[in-house]
């Protein structure tokens, strides 16, 4: 070995082979954790939470270990029932404020009621608040505009009414979701750094506010289900990063801009739904509206199927009587004389304000009286099943292990869907969207609220399941392909028991293809190294997510994707709610791609020993990424080992280059395929006590992508790996 490869090898060895300290946790936060388990009266997704329990390493806390300090947590409840009288979310609040590192607060779905309290002078460090589909009522406090380091807040499928705080001074703020509650009647005034905008499904009455035209990052835009009225806005269609307009439902009238020859539609613009209002149009639908996904039913238009129009008489009555509210409301009234009008002014004024204060003195003594008979009451009258969109479970504190959205470094969101939405989103599971039907569940193509295309998987499972829906929040890494959230429909009793659907929504990744696509699109060698350590790197996290580890998955390489940024992810990968058992799942897997016992020793394949299951799949996969061809047999496998393994005990690499895909063999260096092939070959051993650890594996292929890097024409290197 040279000097500088044996200097690189130490550098990677001290680097990699670092582990961080376990991090004890002071007895104040210990309570602090318990309390907050008693207060949430004991969700199940708590479960297990005690006095020796080591928080930092549950799946509801994250720790900072280089300040001991807890950053995240993150609880999402499987179902919204209402906590009982005795919960006080003012007690709730002053627990979680011995956390004063919190950055990122998630509190989803767990029957939390009260006015939401101040948070700004224990929780000034949030990046991340989400307390959505829980049953908060009040009005939002002001002193939510003084978390000056905010970047999401969600109280989605509450009960909040009155006006949004003015919010233009948090500078930071990139994803508002209000939807699903009670707020208005004034447009929210909120910062122009906004990315995502959602107040669908509230008491907006107002117009499209001109300030909206300087939001350049804006991607969606859902004002839908409120009572806007007044003009579309031509700007909208043209806003530089928009790509989901969601404008439905409201009482807006008029022509339907034509940005032809006034402005261009922005060309990242996908999905546009102004269906269910008063809008008029001439007889051809705008032209750069006619290559999108586009909504326009129930307006008086006079392009496309009459069948699902109003009639024009209908939108012209509408139109005159909205453009006298839009002029009373827009347009000043003349200014007073002070002098001569003074007296009358003051009258009024006393009027008004007596009139108020008689008015609340009578509302607080009638809430006074039935306030704790009838509050509990009142809040189960409501829906509990209503949608989460965009919830964002994760923090915004962005780590290289967890799935962002693309250039932005914002994290996807976990949601509780509702089943409305996902009957929109695939057409009430229209057949022409199924994309996938086994005896064990069906899967559906969709595009949720937000414009994400999504994939949404059906499943029956058994109630005993249910407990374990908490892990699903987890599951999310910048190597799977996520899962966004769920939705749970109860079934009726019978004597066989409880039977529940589950559907699971997962990002669908449109922009890329499979592992194997990209091979014969001429990926580059280093594009292949590092496609496969995002592969280990995903299969790290599934093994040490839960305990035990989601093991035995079905690691192929068509089951693997990259997306438009060549970034890896797994797909199909083991579910702990899978109706099999996992041993079901690990055996089916194995025989689908071995079929055979091991004839060495007592190397007979059982559950535990999964994690080396999916550790020789990766083999497969190195193999196929080196050679760029299928490995269609048991018998080609191991001729192919067999060669190769003589190859590397002989110490002759140029002769490994006869393996290598055709379209890579001139640029790659035999250093790092020599590494690649040493990986593969110990990653395939029949003898499973000599396969390498994930972490291994990510470090030697670390290791072969920076030897191609550094010594791209250099000679063969005899280094050994393990």
């Amino acid at each position: 070995m040279d000097s500088s490869s044996l200097c690189l090898f130490i550098s990677f060895l001290l680097i990699y082979g670092c582990s961080g300290r376990e991090l004890l946790l002071p007895p104040s936060q210990v309570q602090a954790f318990l309390r907050i388990q008693n207060l949430l009266e004991y969700p199940p997704v708590l479960d297990g939470w005690n006095n020796r329990t080591d928080f930092c390493h549950t799946i509801s806390v994250s720790c900072n270990h280089s300040n001991d300090s807890i950053t995240e947590l993150i609880i999402v409840g499987v179902e919204r029932k209402h906590l009982s009288s005795v919960f006080s979310i003012d007690h709730l609040f002053d627990t979680l404020s011995v956390f004063t590192d919190l950055t990122n607060l998630s509190l989803v779905s767990l029957g939390i009621w009260g006015n939401l309290p101040i948070l700004s002078t224990n929780l000034g460090s949030l990046r991340s608040l989400n307390l959505s589909s829980n049953m908060l009522y009040g009005n939002i406090p002001n002193e939510i505009s003084e978390l000056r380091m905010l970047e999401a807040l969600d109280l989605t499928s509450n009960f909040l009414t009155g006006s949004v705080p003015r919010l233009t001074g948090l500078d930071t703020l990139r994803r508002l979701h209000l939807g699903s509650n009670r707020l208005g009647p004034r447009f929210p005034l909120v910062g122009t750094n906004l990315v995502y905008l959602n107040i669908a499904r509230n008491k907006f009455m107002d117009v499209l506010p001109e300030y909206l035209s300087n939001m350049n990052d804006l991607q969606l835009l859902d004002v839908s289900r409120n009572d806007l009225f007044g003009f579309i806005p031509p700007f909208l269609f043209s806003l530089p990063s928009v790509n989901h307009l969601g404008l439905n439902g409201n009482s807006l009238t008029g022509d339907v801009p034509n940005p032809v020859g006034l402005l261009n539609c922005n060309k990242n613009l996908k999905f546009v739904n102004i269906s269910d209002n008063k809008l008029v149009g001439g007889e051809h639908q705008p032209n750069c509206l006619t290559s999108i996904s586009f909504i326009y039913s129930w307006n008086c238009l006079s392009w496309g199927n009459s069948s699902s129009q109003h009639p024009i008489s209908y939108c012209e009555t509408t139109t005159a009587i909205t453009s006298a509210v839009t002029a009373a409301t827009t347009t000043p009234p003349p200014p007073l004389s002070v002098e001569k009008n003074w007296k009358k002014i003051a009258s009024l004024v006393l009027t008004v304000i007596g009139g108020i204060i008689g008015c609340a003195i009578l509302v607080t003594l009638v809430l006074m009286l039935v306030f704790k008979n009838n509050l509990i009451r009142k809040i189960i009258v409501y829906d509990t099943t209503r949608s989460i969109p965009a919830a964002t479970t994760t923090g915004i504190q962005i780590s290289p292990e967890v799935t962002t959205m693309g250039g932005l470094g914002l994290i996807i969101p976990y949601r509780v869907f509702d089943m409305e939405e996902l009957e929109e989103s695939t057409n009430n599971f229209n057949r022409s969207n199924l994309l996938e039907e086994t005896s064990h569940f069906q899967m559906y193509k969709g595009q949720i609220q937000d414009g994400s295309a999504v994939i949404i998987k059906r499943i029956r499972l058994k109630q005993k399941h249910s407990h374990q829906l908490d892990l699903l929040s987890k599951l999310q890494h910048r190597h799977l392909v996520s899962i966004l959230g769920h939705c749970v429909v109860e079934g009726k009793k019978n004597h066989f028991g409880t039977t529940t659907t589950l559907y699971l929504v997962f990002e669908n990744i449109t922009n890329g293809g499979t592992l194997r696509a990209h091979l014969t699109e001429m990926l580059k060698w280093s594009e292949r190294v590092n496609s496969v350590i995002g592969i280990a790197r995903g299969l790290q996290f599934l093994h040490t997510v839960t305990t035990p580890g989601i093991c035995g998955n079905d690691l192929k390489i068509d089951n693997i994707f990259l997306d438009q940024t060549l970034t890896t992810k797994i797909h199909n990968y083991n579910l702990p709610i899978d109706l099999r058992s996992k041993k079901e799942v690990f055996v089916d897997s194995v025989m689908t791609v071995i079929n055979r016992k091991k004839k060495n020793g007592n190397n007979y394949w059982y559950m535990k020993d999964g994690e080396e299951y999916d550790i020789y799949q990766l083999g497969l996969i190195l193999l196929q990424v080196l050679t760029g061809e299928s490995v269609s047999s048991e018998s080609k496998l191991e001729a192919m080992k067999d060669q190769m393994q003589r190859i590397v005990v002989a110490e002759n690499a140029a002769n490994l280059h006869e393996f290598t895909d055709f379209a890579i063999r001139d640029s790659c260096s035999n250093d790092s395929v020599n590494v690649v092939v040493e990986v593969a070959l110990k990653c395939l051993s029949d003898d499973i006590t000599k396969r390498p650890s994930l972490d291994d594996v990510v470090w030697n292929l670390k290791y072969s992508a920076q030897v191609q890097e550094d010594h791209e024409d250099s000679c063969f290197v005899d280094i050994d790996v393990f």
